[in-house]
Protein backbone atom coordinates (compact mmCIF):
# COMPACT_ATOMS: atom_id res chain seq x y z
CA UNK A 1 0.00 0.00 0.00
CA UNK A 2 2.56 2.00 0.84
CA UNK A 3 3.97 2.11 -3.24
CA UNK A 4 0.12 2.44 -4.20
CA UNK A 5 -1.68 5.73 -2.80
CA UNK A 6 -4.90 4.67 -4.43
CA UNK A 7 -5.07 1.39 -2.91
CA UNK A 8 -4.25 2.89 0.74
CA UNK A 9 -7.04 5.59 0.04
CA UNK A 10 -9.30 2.63 -0.97
CA UNK A 11 -8.33 0.78 2.33
CA UNK A 12 -8.81 3.80 4.68
CA UNK A 13 -12.50 4.30 3.29
CA UNK A 14 -13.32 1.16 3.82
CA UNK A 15 -12.41 1.08 6.44
CA UNK A 16 -13.95 4.40 7.85
CA UNK A 17 -17.40 3.23 6.10
CA UNK A 18 -16.85 -0.39 8.47
CA UNK A 19 -16.26 1.91 11.24
CA UNK A 20 -19.78 3.95 10.80
CA UNK A 21 -21.78 1.01 10.21
CA UNK A 22 -24.73 -0.12 12.79
CA UNK A 23 -22.27 -2.32 14.28
CA UNK A 24 -21.64 -1.63 17.69
CA UNK A 25 -17.87 -1.49 19.63
CA UNK A 26 -18.20 -5.05 20.84
CA UNK A 27 -19.39 -6.30 16.78
CA UNK A 28 -16.76 -5.07 15.47
CA UNK A 29 -14.12 -6.45 18.04
CA UNK A 30 -15.81 -9.96 17.08
CA UNK A 31 -15.33 -8.95 12.96
CA UNK A 32 -11.67 -8.04 13.40
CA UNK A 33 -10.59 -11.14 15.73
CA UNK A 34 -12.36 -13.26 12.81
CA UNK A 35 -10.68 -11.63 10.87
CA UNK A 36 -7.10 -12.17 12.73
CA UNK A 37 -7.48 -15.52 13.53
CA UNK A 38 -8.68 -16.34 10.42
CA UNK A 39 -5.46 -15.06 8.47
CA UNK A 40 -3.33 -16.42 11.75
CA UNK A 41 -1.82 -12.94 12.47
CA UNK A 42 0.35 -13.22 15.40
CA UNK A 43 0.28 -9.68 15.93
CA UNK A 44 -3.12 -9.07 15.64
CA UNK A 45 -4.90 -11.87 18.18
CA UNK A 46 -3.04 -10.64 20.81
CA UNK A 47 -3.12 -6.84 20.05
CA UNK A 48 -7.01 -7.13 19.63
CA UNK A 49 -7.50 -9.23 22.51
CA UNK A 50 -5.62 -6.84 25.05
CA UNK A 51 -7.70 -4.16 23.06
CA UNK A 52 -11.22 -6.20 23.57
CA UNK A 53 -10.03 -6.17 27.48
CA UNK A 54 -9.64 -2.64 27.93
Amino acid sequence: MAEAPGLLEGYQRLHQLFLDSSFDDEEVTVVWQTINVEHACHYCVPAHTGIAKV
